[in-house]
């Protein structure tokens, strides 16, 4: 049976030769697919992945996990305590868990904050502690799995800049601990001042002894010129 009219037409067509023109607009249909899916790709990271915000923009992005009394604001990428609105600065409670802060510079704005979550930052040095001390309030802190929670006798420091504190990284604090916090980071600090007196009294010796050197080697060298101008 002979082919019908249709299929001999499509035969011919797969069959055709490729010219420029069906070959450039292989390539653009290809390259328009590409697009698309590099486009619905990079919308569903952004979903998952936002970009940083401020503490300001993530209460107003999220303002169902926010009131005057608590910020529930754990996992929303948050690099920065900028001032909030001022209804927001009389919180007591914060949940900051799982974000990116590295400083604790803005929750001075919060004078009455009693409970503070800020477990998995990036929080480093002891010195950050001392912005909490403008929150007198303050009897509960976590910070697990901060860097600065690697720092020989860490807890002892935070006792001793938060004397307030009830809880520190979920376990009581006790009496004993207060009273060891104080003696133990009022010795670190005294031993840390002589360290810097020693390295400065070394300075001071060394330049000393350098500026000997040079004088030593200028007398010798008058002297030398002395003894040939005698010959």
């Amino acid at each position: 049976m002979s082919e019908g009219y249709s299929a001999i037409l499509q035969k011919s067509r797969r069959n055709a030769p490729i010219t420029n023109q069906s070959l450039a607009q292989l390539k653009q249909k290809k390259a328009n697919e590409l697009k698309k899916r590099n486009l619905i790709k990079a919308q569903e990271t952004q979903s998952v992945f936002p970009g940083p915000i401020k503490l300001s923009q993530a209460i107003r992005k999220y303002p169902t996990l926010v009131d005057h009394a608590k910020l529930n604001l754990a996992d929303k990428f948050i690099t920065e305590i900028d001032e909030v609105p001022s209804e927001f600065q009389g919180v007591q409670t914060i949940f900051m868990s799982n974000n990116n802060v590295t400083t604790l510079r803005g929750f001075a704005q919060f004078p009455n904050l009693r409970s503070l979550s800020l477990a998995n930052n990036g929080i480093k040095d002891l010195e950050e502690l001392e912005y909490l001390k403008a929150c007198p309030h303050l009897n509960a802190l976590m910070l697990e799995n901060n860097q600065l929670t690697n720092i020989p006798n860490y807890r002892l420091h935070v006792l001793f800049r938060c004397p307030k504190l009830k809880a520190l990284d979920n376990k009581d604090v006790q009496m004993s601990e207060r009273k060891i916090a104080e003696h133990t980071v009022t010795k670190e600090e005294a031993d840390m001042n002589l360290m810097l007196k020693n390295e400065l009294l070394i300075m001071k010796l060394e330049n000393g002894v350098s500026k000997m050197s040079v004088h030593n080697e200028l007398r010798s060298s008058m002297l030398q010129q002395r003894n040939v101008l005698n010959r």
